[in-house]
């Protein structure tokens, strides 16, 4: 991953995987039926579907092992290798998410407890953590603060899709583990194009563009969600505090009546 391509590549599969299943989320909370819960409707409840997108996404994932071993084997990519294993820490880093991979297919057959995908990938990101951390320790200068911050969000993202699995209902963190892969994948962009000449950050645009990436993802997943959202909860408080005010009128009218009926007899 010393190149430019060789960021590219595993940014489009935290993009791709990403955006997926927030496209997917955000289009069945727009066509989510009444007194229905979100977190019942998310694409890891569909069965199918689920079992598609693992299937493709271990296929990819196992490329990316080849690829690797193969660079390692015969050199493609120039970075004088000598063996299968030459690029043993970006096979490592596929071979987690060729777990994930794995796990989504057996949660899809029902051969594992629900919500497995969530805490293998909370595994997978630990592993990222500590790969990535250490990869970033062999850098200097600006270009180690870019693959510390990466790191960083791994191990953010590892925390929080522990909460999803722990907390299944909560499409909170459920989104918010999607949006930190999603970061990981432009941010992945933002560390290949440091790569190339004349194009890399210094010290002091490290931390701003990195909180560039945040707000823009940021942004862009609350304007989605403003155009999908519906606030249904507020209109039945409204009918219940409306309902519970007309009872309210019929229990002083009768009380009104009986106190007349009393003092008339």
């Amino acid at each position: 991953m010393g190149t430019f391509q060789g960021h590219v590549l595993p940014a489009a599969f935290f993009i791709g995987f990403s955006a997926l299943f927030l496209c997917r989320t955000l289009y069945q909370a727009y066509h989510l039926p009444p007194g229905a819960c979100l977190s019942d409707h998310v694409l890891d409840r569909k069965p199918s579907q689920f079992r598609k997108i693992a299937i493709f996404g271990l296929v990819a994932t196992v490329i990316g092992i080849l690829y690797e071993g193969l660079n390692g084997l015969f050199d493609i990519s120039g970075d004088h290798g000598s063996n299968f294993f030459a690029n043993i820490t970006h096979e490592v880093l596929y071979i987690a998410f060729s777990f994930v991979t794995m796990i989504m297919i057996m949660e899809s057959n029902r051969r594992v407890p629900q919500n497995s995908t969530r805490l293998a990938l909370c595994v997978a990101f630990l592993v990222e953590y500590i790969l990535w951390y250490g990869h970033a320790l062999m850098k200097y200068g600006a270009n180690l603060k870019v693959h510390v911050l990466l790191a960083q969000t791994c191990l953010v993202s590892s925390v929080v899709f522990l909460v999803a699995d722990t907390y299944p209902k909560s499409v909170t963190a459920y989104v918010a583990g999607l949006c930190l892969m999603l970061l990981q994948g432009t941010w992945l962009i933002q560390a290949g194009i440091n790569e190339l000449d004349g194009h890399d950050l210094n010290m002091h645009q490290v931390d701003s563009f990195f909180c560039l990436h945040i707000l823009a993802i940021a942004f862009v997943v609350s304007i989605a969600t403003a155009c999908v959202y519906t606030d249904t909860t507020g209109e039945g408080d409204i009918l219940r505090a409306e309902k519970g005010g007309e009872q309210y009128e019929q229990v002083t009218v009768c009380t009104a009546v009986e106190s007349e009926e009393e003092e008339s007899a």
